[in-house]
């Protein structure tokens, strides 16, 4: 997954990374790869944190204001990393992450809604985030299905109700039952 985030970064990075006489050319390529991993460590982060409903959201085009936090905290993310890892200035650093970080996340949120482009399965990029938590899920069917929900939120109770495992099923396992729902509890935690 990594890879692929670093060629969508490549893709959008001339005038914020290459044109950008603030950083040096040999600088170019370190700083493309440390703004896509720094992209992937705060998804990964905000999935270990309890934030996976919005990153969901994103992806659904469901995200309102929560897309814009999402979007601003990787920001800040990047931006620090670029600050810690390359000694780059503030307002450098700012203008690499704010051209960068909303362009890459629309372009990846697009790509995952395009059938005929594997590299960037949903199901993929959340099995990436989540460290594996995801496999074995159908999470694009999920969205789909759910992308707005009964109640205009995608949460547990909606995954649950999508796999017949919710209250008045009469599943005797309930919420802490092990297999595909003891992944789908660890996963929202």
């Amino acid at each position: 997954m990594i890879e692929n985030l670093v060629k969508l970064v490549e893709q959008y990075a001339g005038d914020a990374v290459v044109n950008n006489k603030a950083i040096p050319d040999e600088r170019n390529s370190a700083v493309i790869n440390e703004t896509a991993s720094s992209i992937m460590t705060s998804l990964q982060g905000m999935a270990s944190g309890g934030q996976l409903e919005q990153i969901l959201a994103m992806f659904t085009g469901k995200g309102g204001d929560g897309s814009n936090t999402l979007t601003q905290n990787i920001q800040s993310n990047v931006v620090s990393s670029l600050m810690n890892k390359f000694g780059i200035s503030n307002s450098i650093a700012q203008g690499v992450a704010s051209q960068l970080v909303p362009t890459v996340l629309s372009a990846l949120t697009k790509n995952t809604k395009d059938p005929n482009n594997q590299a960037f399965g949903i199901n993929s990029i959340l099995s990436s985030i989540t460290g594996g938590k995801t496999d074995g899920i159908d999470v694009q069917g999920l969205l789909d299905k759910f992308a707005g929900g009964s109640d205009g939120k995608f949460d547990l109770s909606d995954v649950m109700n999508f796999l017949g495992k919710g209250k008045g099923s009469g599943n005797s396992q309930g919420n802490n039952g092990g297999g595909i729902l003891g992944a789908l509890g660890n996963l929202f935690k």
